[in-house]
């Protein structure tokens, strides 16, 4: 028996719940999602400041930092289990995976695993890419894909590319889907937020109340509980006396 584990109840750190990649030392396996976005990095006050590939400064902003190419992917993390965005701006990574997609025997890294290695530290930290081989992509994987949007063009403009701001009209496709804007997996009203909307709505003026009946017909809305949750949002906040 391990004493010092019985002595903490078999506790187990819990892990980081950050959606963007860091990889760790030592094995790294991950399947590449989506297709990469590609620009420039330069950092200010230790942010970074992401420029699309055409439009690269003339210098860096930071002294001690160098302008660097980027690429962006969304990818399955098997160590965390998670969906999560990776940015990389290691030159052996991006050309490790450019080799791989022009090998006729491996292609399109969405179609197999790839395993990450990082070894070293600081200067001397090194990465070697290797592919696992061919399988599909695991459905829950697909699934966890559809319930977490992400918008890889985001990074150009400042934007979280997890919000619902920057999801809300496009998210960035699978690797093999065409690039176009994808309608969101609607998430229904709760049988609690259908009620709150009705008491709500009786205790406003009668102009209010014709104004969301006759949007509610003009997109075809029959019931409160088929409402699209960001105009739910949108009526309570009016209703509570937002703008």
């Amino acid at each position: 028996m391990n004493v010092a584990m019985d002595y903490l109840n078999g506790y187990v750190a819990p892990k980081s719940q950050s959606h963007y990649t860091k990889l760790q030392k030592g094995e790294n396996r991950l399947r590449l999602l989506s297709k990469p976005v590609f620009g420039w990095e330069d950092w200010i006050e230790n942010k970074p400041i992401r420029y699309e590939l055409h439009n690269k400064p003339s210098k860096s902003s930071s002294p001690d930092r160098k302008v660097k190419e980027f690429w962006a992917f969304i990818v399955y993390n098997y160590d965390t289990q998670r969906i999560e965005l990776m940015s990389t701006d290691k030159a052996t990574i991006r050309k490790s995976i450019q080799n791989l997609c022009a090998d006729a025997d491996w292609g399109s890294p969405f179609f197999y695993d790839i395993k990450i290695l990082r070894s070293g530290e600081g200067k001397d930290t090194e990465y070697v890419v290797n592919p696992l081989p061919r399988k599909p992509v695991d459905p829950s994987i697909l699934e966890a894909f559809r319930d977490r949007p992400c918008n890889l063009n985001a990074l150009f403009t400042g934007l979280d590319p997890w919000s619902e701001e920057s999801t809300k009209e496009y998210f960035t496709p699978l690797a093999d889907e065409e690039p176009k804007v994808i309608p969101l997996k609607e998430e229904k009203l709760t049988v609690a937020e259908v009620t709150e909307l009705a008491k709500s709505l009786g205790g406003m003026p009668k102009e209010f109340c014709d104004e969301v009946q006759a949007f509610m017909k003009k997109q075809k809305i029959e019931n409160y509980d088929d409402i699209p949750r960001p105009m739910y949002e949108r009526l309570m906040k009016k209703i509570k006396g937002g703008n």
